[in-house]
């Protein structure tokens, strides 16, 4: 029989054992908005439904300068201050231009991971 859990909305007397549980795993966490608990009520996981602040940006290559570029990166990164955001996530391709660039754009890299994408039929 599968051990049953429970998806409850994230409050921040979660997040140390949240955080503590993930480190023992091996992972990190970014912006929960729920945890997932056990039937020991244990934390056994964590959802970011629609709560991390992403930024997805593309640049064409060969009409746009990166120094446009970085003007543009700014211009965002004023919107994301003006709306009370002080920390958000930005893929980029390791094929990409700016990849290279990113730590010296204050930037930290996560790690590897493969960004998918899943239509919802309704």
């Amino acid at each position: 029989m599968i051990p049953s859990s429970t998806l409850v909305p994230f409050s921040l007397e979660d997040f140390n054992p949240l955080v503590e549980a993930a480190k023992k795993d091996n992972h990190m966490v970014l912006y929960p908005s729920h945890i997932l608990k056990n039937n020991d009520n244990d934390i056994i996981g964590y959802a970011s439904v629609c709560s991390a602040p992403v930024v997805m940006v593309w640049s064409d290559s060969k009409k746009m300068t990166a120094l446009q570029s970085v003007r543009v990166l700014h211009e965002v990164e004023d919107k994301l201050k003006l709306m009370g955001i002080k920390q958000y996530l930005m893929p980029c391709a390791k094929i990409s231009p700016y990849f290279k660039y990113m730590p010296k754009l204050g930037f930290s890299e996560l790690g590897e991971s493969v960004w998918h994408i899943k239509n919802l039929n309704h």
